[in-house]
């Protein structure tokens, strides 16, 4: 967020206008908070001369730690979400290089049973939607343009 300010001022006797811009960094909460730390020490160091000796620094000063302390544990958690959902990819067979042919994951065992469900059902494919498989009836007549529907 921009703020703009226009001051007039006189400069060897003639009028002038000053524009002043301050920026908060309110798309960018990291700068925001490294600005606001940048407040509360200046205010610390000037002590009684600050100009902010009226407003409730001590309150504005932990609300600072507190959104700091939180964005650093949400960046944790986000670490550890990230490994947990490349963990729970492998175990599936969607992570990269893994196909239906790895081992021993979740999409290995979803070919091997709808494959051998398509064997035991034949002539009656529709069945597998009770095993939780999507099933596409497709039907053509030679000439003719194929018809899919779902069952």
């Amino acid at each position: 967020m921009h703020i703009f300010m226009a001051l007039f001022i006189i400069n060897k006797g003639i009028w002038q206008k000053k524009t002043v811009k301050t920026e908060i960094s309110t798309g960018k909460p990291d700068l925001m908070i490294d600005q606001a730390e940048k407040a509360v020490k200046k205010h610390l160091e000037l002590g009684d001369a600050s100009p902010l000796k009226n407003m409730d620094m001590s309150a504005f000063s932990t609300k600072v730690t507190l959104t700091k302390s939180k964005r650093a544990e949400a960046r944790a958690l986000r670490d550890q979400s990230e490994i947990k959902m490349q963990e729970s990819d492998s175990a599936l067979g969607i992570a990269k290089g893994q196909t239906s042919l790895t081992e021993g994951t979740v999409y290995n065992y979803l070919t091997i049973i709808r494959d051998k469900l398509l064997d035991a059902y034949r002539g009656n494919e529709e069945a597998l939607n009770e095993w939780g498989f999507k099933v596409l009836i497709g039907e053509s007549i030679p000439g003719r343009r194929k018809t899919v529907t779902e069952k």
